[in-house]
């Protein structure tokens, strides 16, 4: 889901920095001056903008009440959770989550 895309990267960022780097040079369609954790989320959040996706979840209707059930959720999508580089805590689920409420 592309509204928890720029979070789920900033939580995945010291797992392949470089990897993240490249991405967000992809994305830009240009070198990233001085690259860092938030330069993939921060690209994502610009196209996110130019597309009119929506700004995160609390525009979906979820607010911080249903992190803990969004959490839970999460939990049970291993197929997903399999393929991250680095497999995410419940911890880091719910910052996920929470940061994803809104991204702008």
């Amino acid at each position: 889901m592309i509204v928890t895309a720029p979070a789920a990267f900033r939580s995945t960022y010291a797992s392949q920095p470089e990897r993240h780097h490249h991405v967000a040079a992809l994305l830009a369609d240009e070198l990233i001056p001085d690259p860092g954790p938030d330069s993939l989320p921060d690209v994502l959040r610009a196209l996110m903008q130019d597309v009119g996706a929506p700004s995160g979840i609390a525009e979906l209707g979820c607010t911080g009440d249903d992190v803990p059930a969004l959490v839970q959720g999460a939990l049970t999508q291993q197929r997903l959770l399999d393929i991250a580089p680095r497999a995410p805590s419940e911890t880091d689920l719910d910052h996920i989550l929470t940061a994803s409420l809104t991204n702008w």
